[in-house]
């Protein structure tokens, strides 16, 4: 999860420091480290040197990077409507906002 919500980030973002990123995403420095070094062996992100600040690298998606977060996104958008399926759309509608407020107070 802290892996697409890195992907999802930059992808929505654009470039972005790993410090801001991590506030962003709310996660510890530690996990964090351990995030981007993951996709960035994937190649699934990379690290530039920042065009403001020459001293600080800035984040960005490959091409490969954001072919896996759309694909991710699709997995999501159909386990939701699997998981919805025998509701109304005003019920799904609901649940879905609530499971989000679950997830933000517990984040």
């Amino acid at each position: 999860m802290k892996g697409y919500a890195a992907l999802a980030t930059l992808v929505a973002d654009g470039p972005t420091s790993q410090q801001r990123l991590r506030q962003r995403i709310g996660v510890d420095p530690a996990t964090m480290v351990d995030v981007i070094d993951a996709l960035e062996q994937s190649a699934h992100i990379r690290r530039r040197r920042d065009p403001q600040d020459r001293r600080q690298y800035a984040l960005q998606t490959t091409t490969r990077g954001r072919e896996l977060y759309s694909r991710a996104l699709r997995a999501i958008v159909k386990a939701e409507k699997h998981t919805v399926r025998g509701l109304d759309p005003e019920e799904a509608r609901l649940l879905l906002e609530l499971l989000g407020r679950v997830a933000v107070r517990t984040s």
